[in-house]
């Protein structure tokens, strides 16, 4: 399988700035409810980066979602226990909040587009990684755990 040609950090970026200039208001109206939820989804979201990362710093195996060949060990605990994806749950998290937050229609076409491209080009090139690399302990894996959630 083809690799994605940008990294997902990149896309997370750009799907944020794209967010914040359509979602520009003259006068930006702040609803308490808006800021509330979109703060909850973000921290929310931010929880599940840290945590995914963090896991899987922790256990010594590679972060980086350009090189999931280089996994040392298939992560199944923790997070990785209700999600195959939590730090692209995360991401998602993350934009949603932003997009709730801005209180604009057109502020969740990122978050979509985000999502999409993730979901259909970057998580199966590191599933057929760990497939490859992890054989029936990965199958398993995937036949039990949801992408994500």
């Amino acid at each position: 399988m083809e690799k994605p040609g940008v990294p997902p950090p990149a896309l997370l970026i750009g799907a944020a700035l794209t967010q914040l200039a359509l979602g520009r208001r003259k006068r930006p109206r702040r609803r308490l409810l808006r800021r509330v939820l979109g703060g909850g989804a973000a921290l929310a979201g931010g929880a599940l980066f840290v945590g995914g990362v963090g896991q899987l710093f922790l256990r010594g195996t590679t972060v980086d979602p350009r090189a999931p060949e280089e996994s040392s060990e298939l992560v199944t605990d923790g997070l990785y226990r209700v999600s195959r994806n939590p730090v692209y749950l995360g991401d998602v998290l993350l934009l949603l909040g932003l997009a709730i937050g801005q209180g604009k229609l057109v502020s969740f076409l990122p978050v979509a587009a985000f999502a999409a491209l993730i979901d259909r080009r970057q998580i199966p090139a590191e599933e057929a990684a760990l497939r490859a690399r992890f054989g029936s302990e990965f199958e398993r894996y995937a036949e039990s755990v949801p992408r994500w959630v």
